[in-house]
């Protein structure tokens, strides 16, 4: 199994906008998955790994702040230039 055989697994899932993996100092592979608004992947990816027969270590989910949404907020609204 590689980074990229994960990344593009993990990047068919519906839902999924952005998937990174690389690995990590200790050896496994550290997968990151941006989803759209109001998806929570980790059942889905969860049942991808273990279905695949790869080890799952550790899943968890991370939301954005309310910073963090209105910054990508007005970044995407103003991404036409100025």
């Amino acid at each position: 199994m590689s980074p990229e055989a994960v990344r593009q697994a993990l990047a068919a899932l519906p839902g999924a906008r952005d998937v990174h993996a690389a690995i990590s100092a200790t050896g496994t592979i550290d997968a990151r998955i941006d989803s759209e608004v109001g998806v929570d992947l980790r059942a889905a990816a969860a049942a991808l790994v273990t279905g695949r027969g790869w080890q799952l270590l550790r899943l968890s989910g991370e939301s954005l702040s309310l910073e963090e949404i209105f910054l990508a907020l007005t970044r995407s609204e103003s991404g036409g230039g100025a």
